[in-house]
């Protein structure tokens, strides 16, 4: 389970390093290097929101159009539907 945590650590601050191996134990320069990236993170919690926000009229306007096209479509293919139904009166 160690290991793990230190897979873990050794990606979020940036890869394995030259070797390829995995460090044995975090040090300063790790720490540094998490709470170098640390604004970055805190800024894209901060921005997700108000990003999908902004993208929120547009994605109702594509259900809408998503619902004219349904209907339109439905409309075409009504008599097609109709003329190839089991339950033909004629």
């Amino acid at each position: 389970m160690k290991r793990l945590g230190l897979c873990v650590m050794a990606v979020a601050v940036g890869g394995f390093g030259q070797s390829g191996a995995l460090p044995s134990t975090p040090n300063a320069a790790d720490s540094k290097e998490i709470l170098r990236r640390a604004p970055l993170a805190l800024l894209a919690l901060v921005l997700y929101p108000i990003v999908w926000l902004l993208l929120l009229p547009f994605r109702i306007v594509g259900i809408a159009v998503h619902g004219v096209l349904a209907l339109v479509w439905a409309v075409v293919t009504l008599p097609a539907r109709l003329l190839s139904a089991p339950f033909r009166l004629v």
